[in-house]
């Protein structure tokens, strides 16, 4: 009897550890924590990583084009991005558009700065996911030692956000 129960506490471990180790590595990152890195291509094609920006303060816009939350957020980013212009501060936008061309037709039709940088809709799984990202548009402050500052920033159109980017510079 005894033997029948160690080994259907044994079953039931097993069962436990496969249910929930998988949980943790779904762990989201937290103010403090590095900046996750990622792989991600400009319209042209060429390709950065969160490496790319080293030693730079970095905005980081999580949006799409047909997100109109996020679209509204455009005049705003690109005022902030001329008020910063010549400082130690990136502006990187990452598209999580399932549709490549329409997005670069966005980007070249809007004139947009900054990196603009498409996720692919793998890289936006897991980008949203790492990040806890439910709803877009989604901003986040990284800090020149590559360690987030704030993984939900304020949004470019808020009155306090040049003065909160300006405080990290």
């Amino acid at each position: 009897m005894n033997l029948k129960k160690n080994r259907n506490m044994k079953n039931l471990t097993a069962f436990l550890l496969a249910a929930f180790l998988p949980l943790c590595a779904l762990a989201q990152v937290k103010d403090g924590d590095a900046a996750l890195d990622f792989k991600f291509k400009t319209p042209d094609g060429t390709e950065y990583t969160m490496a790319s920006f080293k030693g730079k303060l970095v905005f980081i816009d999580v949006w799409a084009t047909w997100c109109p939350p996020c679209r509204a957020e455009i005049p705003a980013l690109k005022a902030l991005e001329k008020t910063f212009e010549g400082q130690d501060v990136v502006f990187v936008s990452i598209s999580v558009d399932k549709d490549k061309s329409a997005w670069e037709k966005f980007v070249r039709e809007q004139s947009l700065g900054g990196v603009q940088l498409h996720a692919g809709q793998e890289g936006s799984r897991v980008f949203s996911q790492e990040y806890g990202i439910k709803t877009i548009p989604r901003f986040i402050l990284i800090g020149r030692d590559g360690k987030i500052i704030n993984a939900n920033a304020p949004r470019p159109s808020q009155d306090a956000t040049a003065g909160y980017i300006k405080s990290f510079l």
